[in-house]
This record gives C-alpha cells, structure tokens and sequence, in this order.
C-alpha cells in the first residue's frame, strides 16, 4: 500500500470527488447552527442535514468535505471509551461524498471502489463489502459492475440501514472493510467473522443511499429524488493505509503524543527524538495505565481546542458542560503522568500544527484557546486536589467491589468540579462502583428545589398566555419606521385582570392596572435585550391608559402592561391609538445601536473570538456581555471607545432588511449562538463594517448616537465580561459628573492638575499599607501571645492533649491561632470557632499521629449543621463555614463528645 500521511489522504480524497464534479465545501463548525436538536456536529452530513430534506436550497448537487465531528453527548457519545479502545475518539474528521438528488447508488459505488483501489492503494483481494438483506440493486452493482467476487459480498440486516429517526429520510447502506488478517483474529469466531465487532474486519467507507421516506405509520415511501450521504473517517482509513495497530499510532496523533511525553514530568526522561515517526517506539516503554492516559489527553486536547476555537466556552450546561467534562477528564488523565499544574494550553500549538492549516480557525485563534484552556485548568487544579482527598478518604473506607454512594458522588460534582464519569474512573480503579441512583437522586433532589423556587416567581398569568398563544395570530409591530415621533393604532383582541380575562376594563376614581393585546402594535415588547416601550393609549383624543411596559411571553404574544386611566373604560374589539414615549424610545435606539458598534470594535481590538454572550439595552444605560477570558486593560477599554466614537462621527447609515436566515448567514450576518430564528430574519447593516442579526429599534445615521463614553468593564463569570456604557446627553451627563468628582479629589488631596491626582493617591496609598503593615505586626504578636497561653492549658481526653476556644475572627484568622498554638502543642487535637459579620466559622487541626482515629474531615462534617453549613478537608486539617453563629458553643461542644466517641472514651 502507499504509505500516505493523514493530510495526504484528506487531500487524496477531497481531489478525486472535486475532479468528479462536486463541491469542495469548507467544513462546517463543530456547533450546529441553528439545529436545537443537536449538540455538536457527529456526523458529515449534519451541514447538509436540511439540503437533505429539501428545506434547504444549494447552488450545487454533489459536494465533498472533511468535516471536523465530534462525539461527546447525546445520542452519539463515544466519552467513555476513548483512550482505552483502539479506535474510539470524540473528535475525529469525517470524509464524505454527498449526492442531494444528483447520482445515485452506481456511481457512487464505482467511486468508492476506485478511490479505494486505486488511488488509495488498498488491495482489491482485501476488501470486503456489505449490503442490506432487501438491497439487491447495489449486490448486483458490486457484482457485475464493479467486478467483486459474490462470496466477499455479505448481506446484513440492521447494520446497513440508516434513518435519521422514527420518521423522514432513510434507506440501506452498503459499508466497504479492509481484512488485516488472521493475526488480529481473538480466537471468538463472533468477533472474528466479516461484519463482526472484533479487530480483523475494519469497516472503512460507508456509502448510505437515501431513497425512502419513513412515516409515522413506519411504512417507507420512495423519494423523488434519492440522495448519497457517505462517510469515512479519516483516523480509521489512516490507520489501515500506514498499517498500525490503532489511530493513535497514525502520524495524526503521534506528534501530539510525542509532545505529551516531552513536557509531561514522569514520562519524559525516557523519550528518544525519533519517537515521532516510529510509533512502535513511542509506546513500548509506557506501561498499560500510561498509555491510556497519554492517549485520552491527545483526544481530548483535539477536541478541546476545536470546541473553543468555534466559539464554545466551558459552563455549567448543555453543549459548554460537555466541553468542560472533557477537559477535566483530560486534565485527571493528565495527573496519572505528573502533570500537576497546567499544561494542556502549552500542547495546543502542536495540535494547530497538526490541523491547522486545513481547519483554520484553530490557526486563527490559536491564543484565545490557550488563554481558556489555561484558565479552565486553573481553576479545576484549585478543586482537584481537595476533591481527590475527600474521593480517597471515602475509597479508603470501602472494599473492592462495594460501592461509593451517591451523595459524596454528588458532593463531588456540585462542590468540587468532578463530573460523574470522572468519579466512575477514579472509583473502578479501586475496584468500587458508584452509586449512579443516589447521585441521579441528589441531583434531582437539587433542581426540585431550584424549580419550586422558580415556580414561586411564576407569573399567574402563564397559562393564559400560553392560551392566549395559540388562540391569537402574532401581534403586527409597526413601531420601525420612525426613529423619534411613533404613533399607531390597534385593535385590542384581549384584556386580562387579576390573573383572568375580561370583556371590558374600567376605572372608576383610581387607575386600574390591565393587561391589553393588540392585533398591531407601534409599541416594541421586551426582547433581544431592549426593553419594552413606555407610552400612552388614547380614543377620540382622549387619554384611556398609561403604558408601563410591554412583554412578550410567546413570540408570536405582545402583551401591553398598563394603568387605566381613571373614568376610562376599554372593551374588547375597541380601536385604541397608540403612542410611544418618544423621548425614551429615541434613547433605547441610541443604546441599542450603540451595542452593534461595541460588538464591532470589541471583535476588530480583542480578536473575532469575541461573540456576544447577552446585553440589556434601556433608555438611561446599555449593558453588552461579551466572551472574553481576561480582563480588558485600560488601553483596550480606550481603543474600544475610540472606535465606536469614529463610527458615530462619521456618520455611517444604519439600514434594516429582512431576508432568508440562510442567506444572512451566507452574507456574513453575525448571528448569536443558542438562539432560535425563524426561517426569515431582520438583518441590521451599518455601512459595510456590521451586519447582525437584530429585531430590536436603532437610530438612522449613527451620527444621532452623538457620543459614547464607557463607565465599566467587568467579569461577571468565567470567560465573561460586561461592559456598561452610557451614549448621546446621558454620555455628557456622566462626563460632567466625572469631571466634578475629579476636581472635588483634587481639592481634598491638595494636588496642583489633574496630573498629580494619581501621584498623590498613589503616595496615600503606600503610607495605608505602611500602617497596615504595623498593625498586622501587633495583631501577630497578639494572637502568639494567646496560642501560648492556650497551649499552656489543654484539657485531657484519654491520653490526648484536646483544646477548644472560641473568637471573633474569620477563618484565616482562625487557621493563623491554630498554627500558633500547634507550634507549642505538637500533639492533640485543636478546635477553634470563629465569627465575623454574621458568618460562622469551624476550623479542627489534628496532629499526624492521631489523625487515622480522630479525622478532622469527619469531626466537622458531623458539626457543620450545628452553624447551619457544610465542612471539608483533610484528615489533619478541616474546616467548616456557616450561617448560625448561635450554634458555634454547641458545635464545639460535640466535637469534644466526637473525639471520646471515636476514641472508645464515652
């Protein structure tokens, strides 16, 4: 065979089709656009998913990829296994051939046997095919067309049908494998056999024709126009091309395994430089444990850094958590070879070197992955030690082939970062099971919670809006076309009172409030993060109502919030004048355009990394979370604002059109992730520099914006800033606020300009810390003298020194007089309880030699709930935190009756 590298046969295969006709399409991100069914791109086919059901419209009939996937959750989850199979990854490339109603199963057919053959190299006396049981048209191309001897064609059932669920397309498939001989036979005949799940038989190639569609009766009506959709993954075909034992082995991995033995502190002592391209070598002095690990970290390391390349950050849910799962495992995994700082961020350079130059977008934000990977890192390694004491403390306990409960599984997780498959790994190496019912019960133990929280805040209108929903034809918005005068009018389909509807509402004496639905609307409700509009509704010129606020609930649902006005009386059916408070909606248009130019400017300073992750927009402030890992320094926060104040000078025409989601996207439109568009969009242009996708209001020139000042850059979770910004005569405001302020700190500090105020601060600041440091001096002193006095004095339980005292303080304060007085007191046991500003303290210091029968973890995991909190720690060390200051004396108090307990005493 020719032995090809990975990219040679990535490029091999992308030609052959693309000389045949088809389209070389990039390939798609490993996020679904638009598709809430799916959390990652598992298959080629997935950016084709709606050209396949005719949804969709493309300039081309046949196309060609190699698209990056992903396996990790959902129906599709290989997580498990990678690292300790041959053949398992979550991320890995997908090569396809894709036919939307062009060929059909003959060509197909002959293009994979010649691409096989041929250009490949792979011998013809090796390959084997499969067809369905019914498929006697592509058994007979195989046959007599393509020239395979009919006893290496075999007929299976459920293997060689494909359907994307219970009902749409579907059809057989045909799957071509390679033999790699009698040596790779296990001796099980089942899993030895052609078609079997053993490693002699590779299936290489799959080539699925889809000619039916399946209704919800199951019964299978032919398309009109049959597709191709083929597949074949890249690592697999490289491992049979280069003849090694698994992917790993591939030039795909082993640069990035090399790497991984190099930095990694127990593993690279025995590295030699020509590892790289023996894979024999690179492997022959790792032990079976080693090997996995090394293996699992440069799965996860690919997958990682293309997830975060695409635009994913690490989070508590859905698609970010997975990514998150990832990482950690990879991080653990990592542990088992000595990393004990991070260092996944340091290899991401070898991976872009690896894949960087066909998937792009790894090259181009190459730093922004390695800020969130070292960050993510850091953070888990902070937990991860704390979390593995507690782990091995339990393992400890309990013998091969019991079982870890469920609550510290759940401890774990909620407290400490390990997702659930980690504590598994760690446990069955142990020998240990866990407890996956206890924890499943925890964990809904906590959402019942968090949702009968939720459902207290529930509106008592929910369920009549959802009627109301279905009932109603979507409220018409006409409030776009006018930027500062906005009058309309409606007709009021719906008047809802005190968690009801009515046919009428009235006010006597006082207003009344009410809640109205139009049939049209000049008042914008509540999304995108512009709030609602405030006005005024009216008949025959008379004022009938005061608008509040207006919602939307449902989106085809605009519910008006208002107060009636008293002597007024609206009914159902009555035609009512509408006005917006212009003065407000002038500023939310300011505000909200505002928020288009800082994307912009934040994108053109920080890198295209930056995708908006939420925003409010009111009329007196605009509020623009955005991803991000760092902090902004200064210069940036400066350059921002810079740029945005150009835009506005120079008056760039800001225009609105509405077309096909599908098409925006293709034009560059920025769309925000995670949220749902219908099939057509409004689309914002503002000259040629930003164009998103917006149903929210916006000024006509920029010029009207006037002015932008930013008042503040924060985080406000990891990967996550915020600025807040302030446009048009609120920008002034704040500035003449700000140059008050300044003048009035000039005044008091006594300095000459502007110029000293930071000199002089700067020179307050220095003589604060130098009288800290005198009284911090004072305070040690102080708390010697007293752990002296203290060590002095211990009362006796058994033959072991015990001392318990009780402070104001907080915890570190608490752990300062511990270490004191352990100086003086080597052996026994220390308890010291602290409270501060409401906040309950319990810290337990246990000398070594005593700690295996008196844990200090376990005496304050047994008190915490005397001060209403929870506790951890090590065996020697351990500390509680609450809310019940109350309850520190009793706490105490049952420390001292836990240790005569565990030392037989009472």
């Amino acid at each position: 065979m020719n032995r090809l590298s990975g990219a040679e046969i990535r490029e091999a295969f992308l030609a052959f089709f693309a000389d045949r006709g088809h389209f070389r399409e990039n390939s798609a991100s490993l996020l679904p656009q638009n598709d809430p069914t799916l959390l990652f791109t598992a298959a080629g086919m997935v950016p084709f998913k709606n050209v396949f059901t005719g949804i969709e419209k493309r300039d081309y009939t046949r196309a060609t990829t190699a698209q990056r996937c992903l396996r990790a959750g959902g129906k599709h989850n290989d997580l498990e296994n990678v690292g300790f199979t041959k053949r398992h990854q979550t991320f890995f490339e997908m090569l396809g051939n894709f036919s939307f109603g062009d060929y059909f199963k003959e060509d197909a057919i002959k293009w994979a046997w010649e691409l096989s053959t041929k250009v490949l190299g792979l011998p013809k006396d090796r390959i084997y095919v499969s067809v369905h049981t019914t498929d006697n048209e592509a058994s007979e191309i195989w046959e007599k067309k393509v020239g395979v001897a009919k006893d290496r064609i075999y007929h299976f059932d459920k293997d060689n049908f494909w359907s994307a669920g219970d009902v749409g397309p579907c059809g057989p498939c045909s799957e071509l494998f390679f033999d790699r001989g009698e040596a790779f036979n296990t001796g099980d005949p089942e899993l030895d056999r052609m078609g079997g799940d053993g490693d002699r038989y590779l299936e290489f190639y799959n080539l699925v024709f889809m000619q039916y569609e399946r209704d919800e009766n199951g019964d299978l009506n032919p398309l009109p126009k049959p597709s191709v959709d083929t597949g074949m993954g890249l690592e697999r075909i490289t491992s049979i091309i280069q003849e090694v034992d698994s992917n790993y082995e591939t030039d795909l991995f082993t640069p990035i395994i090399y790497a991984i033995k190099s930095s990694s502190p127990v593993l690279k002592d025995n590295i030699t430089a020509d590892e790289v391209g023996q894979p024999e070598k690179l492997f022959i002095d790792l032990s079976p444990e080693q090997k996995i690990a090394a293996q699992v970290v440069a799965d996860h390391l690919r997958a990682v850094s293309y997830l975060i390349a695409d635009g994913l950050l690490p989070s508590n849910e859905g698609a970010g958590y997975v990514l998150r799962r990832i990482l950690r495992r990879a991080v653990r995994f990592g542990k088992n070879i000595g990393f004990n700082e991070p260092f996944m961020h340091k290899i991401v350079p070898i991976i872009t070197q690896q894949l960087g130059d066909f998937h792009l977008v790894l090259r181009k934000r190459e730093a922004h992955v390695q800020k969130v990977l070292k960050a993510e890192e850091e953070k888990f390694f902070q937990t991860l030690e704390k979390g593995l004491a507690i782990l091995n403390e339990e393992l400890a306990l309990l013998r091969k082939g019991n079982t870890l409960d469920g609550n510290t599984a759940f401890l774990l997780y909620d407290s400490f970062g390990f997702p659930l498959d980690l504590t598994e790994i760690i446990a069955r190496e142990h020998g240990i099971e866990v407890d996956n019912v206890g924890f499943n019960k925890a964990m809904a133990k906590q959402k019942s919670q968090s949702k009968a929280k939720e459902s207290k805040n529930k509106s008592e209108y929910d369920e009549i809006y959802r009627k109301l929903s279905t009932e109603l034809s979507k409220t018409k918005f006409t409030g776009y076309d006018s930027y500062s005068d906005l009058r309309g009018s409606g007709k009021v389909l719906a008047i809802l009172q005190n968690g009801s509807e009515s046919d009428s509402i009235s006010a006597s004496s006082e207003s009344v409030t009410a809640q109205l639905v139009f049939d049209s609307s000049v008042l914008y409700a509540e999304s995108g993060g512009q709030v609602g509009d405030t006005g005024l509704l009216t008949m025959s010129g008379k004022d009938m109502a005061v608008v509040r606020n207006v919602k939307k609930p449902f989106a085809n649902l605009s519910v008006v919030h208002v107060s009636v006005s008293p002597g007024a009386t609206i009914t159902k059916g009555d035609s009512v004048d509408q006005r917006v408070n212009s003065i407000s909606r002038k500023q939310i248009a300011n505000n909200h355009t505002a928020t288009h130019l800082l994307h912009w400017a934040l994108r053109e300073v920080l890198g295209d990394h930056v995708k908006q992750a939420g925003s409010l927009v009111k009329d007196d402030v605009l509020r623009f979370d955005f991803t991000h890992m760092q902090a902004m320094t200064p210069e940036e926060v400066a350059t921002v604002e810079e740029l945005v104040n150009e835009k506005i000078n120079d008056a760039y025409p800001v225009e609105a059109t509405v077309m096909k989601k599908d098409d925006a996207i293709a034009a560059g439109a920025i769309a925000l992730f995670g949220e749902k568009y219908g099939d057509e969009v409004r689309v914002l242009t503002i000259g040629k520099f930003s164009v998103e996708l917006c149903g929210g209001t916006h000024v006509k020139n920029t010029s009207q914006i006037r002015m932008m000042v930013i008042t503040e850059e924060t985080g406000i979770a990891a990967g996550t800033r915020r600025i807040t910004a302030r446009t048009g005569a609120d920008a002034f405001s704040f500035l003449r606020q700000k140059a008050r302020i300044t003048d009035g700190l000039r005044a008091q500090i006594k300095a000459g300009n502007d110029g000293e105020i930071i000199e002089r601060v700067l020179k307050i600041q220095q003589n604060s810390r130098d009288l800290e440091k005198k009284i911090n001096h004072m305070e040690e002193r102080s708390t010697g003298l007293l752990a002296r006095q203290i060590a002095n004095t211990p009362a006796q339980i058994g033959n072991f020194n015990f001392i318990s005292h009780q402070m104001e303080g907080d915890a570190k304060s608490a752990r300062s007089l511990a270490d004191k007085v352990r100086r003086h007191l080597p052996s026994g046991i220390i308890v010291i309880g602290a409270q501060q500003d409401g906040k309950a303290f319990i810290l337990v210091s246990v000398s070594k030699d005593i700690s295996k029968q008196v844990p200090a973890s376990k005496l304050v995991q047994a008190v915490a709930p005397k001060i209403e909190g929870r506790g951890g720690g090590k065996p020697e060390m351990a500390q509680a935190g609450g809310t019940n200051v109350s309850g520190i004396k009793g706490a105490l108090k049952q420390i001292k009756e836990e240790v005569g307990l565990r030392l037989g005493l009472c």
